[in-house]
């Protein structure tokens, strides 16, 4: 066999193990969902599904082709590396398309989030450091300066109960 058939098997092959492996990682993405909002979720999941689907076609494609090589198959050697090269496109772009939208699901479940001290109730402004007091507004401040919330105060049973025992 020829050495440069040798490198080319050789390289096809490495290719499959790549891919082989990338397929064995899909459950790492899938593992990220929860912090994805419900209305879409369902959605990646399947694109998820159909790209680690289309990784392992591209497995056995990779093995055909380096098959078909070595056995000097040339003709459908060459028509298995351009239906791989044909569909790869198709693959990068799903795989930029399940990126995209993961990343900007988490940004918008993340952005949501509103950092809220556990005893005192105050707000931590965004992006303010932590350490700093002014960074913390009381709940009060906080949503009648971003909401223009009015407040009126009342005491609820339960508080009633341990401020007036009476």
């Amino acid at each position: 066999m020829p050495v440069e058939t040798v490198v080319s098997v050789v390289l096809i092959l490495g290719g499959a193990a790549v891919m082989g492996f990338s397929v064995q990682r899909v459950g790492g993405v899938m593992d990220v969902l929860p912090l994805v909002g419900e209305s879409t979720r369902a959605r990646l999941r399947r694109l998820i599904r159909i790209h680690a689907i289309l990784m392992a076609v591209f497995v056995a494609g990779y093995v055909a082709t380096a098959g078909a090589i070595a056995l000097g198959w040339q003709l459908i050697g060459h028509i298995v590396v351009g239906l791989i090269f044909a569909s790869g496109a198709f693959f990068v772009y799903l795989g930029i398309t399940i990126q995209t939208r993961l990343v900007a699901e988490i940004v918008s479940t993340i952005a949501d989030l509103v950092p809220i001290c556990a005893s005192c109730k105050r707000i931590r402004l965004a992006d303010h450091s932590p350490d700093d007091m002014i960074s913390w507004k009381p709940l009060e401040a906080y949503f009648g300066d971003t909401h223009q919330t009015k407040f009126s105060h009342g005491i609820c049973p339960d508080c009633a109960v341990k401020l007036y025992p009476d």
